[in-house]
This record gives structure tokens, C-alpha cells and sequence, in this order.
């Protein structure tokens, strides 16, 4: 039985990463490159972003999700998925730790 939000069983949540700009920017430069990069690629980006692996690829797989979603909905080519990933952020407020992106 489950029992409430109190219970003994409660999983503790991960805290949302809060990437820097630079960050985004290399991550978005390796999604443009492919959207479905292998673990030695993703492993390379942590390294050079200095972000565990997993972060890289919870943030690459964020936004192949969002490309798919504007592109079911607007129904154009990659080139829209390109620039839909870049405007759907606030560098400046998510660069302050502002806006949690994950």
C-alpha cells in the first residue's frame, strides 16, 4: 500500500542542474552536430563541460524531446529544430541560476 507523501519509502529528488551558458552552448553545438550521440561522445562532453555523463545525456535527450514536439506541431524540416532550441531558452536568467533547466 502506498502511503503518503511522509511515508518511510519516499525517493529523496535530485536537484535540477542548473547549466551555465557556455555549457548550453556546447551542449547545443553537440545537438546540432547529432541528436543521438553514443556514451563516448557524451562522455567526452561531460568532460569538457564538467557535468557527470548522466546530465549530458538527461540534457541532449531534453532537447531531442522539445525538437520532436515543435516539429509535430509546426510540421517543418530540422533547420525549425535547430533554432527552436536555441529561442526556447533565457541564457541570461538560466546563466543567474535562475531558471532550472534540465
Amino acid at each position: 500500500m502506498h502511503q503518503g507523501s511522509s511515508g518511510p519509502h519516499r525517493r529523496k529528488r535530485r536537484h535540477r542542474t542548473i547549466f551555465t551558458e557556455e555549457q548550453l552552448e556546447q551542449l547545443e553545438a553537440a545537438f546540432e552536430k547529432t541528436h543521438y550521440p553514443d556514451v563516448m561522445l557524451r562522455e567526452e562532453l561531460a568532460l569538457r563541460v564538467d557535468l557527470k555523463e548522466e546530465r549530458v545525456e538527461n540534457a541532449l535527450n531534453n532537447f531531442s524531446k522539445r525538437c520532436h514536439l515543435h516539429l509535430s506541431v509546426s510540421s517543418a524540416n530540422k533547420q525549425v529544430c535547430k533554432i527552436f532550441v536555441k529561442k526556447d531558452r533565457i541564457p541570461t536568467v538560466a546563466a543567474k541560476g535562475i531558471l532550472p533547466l534540465i
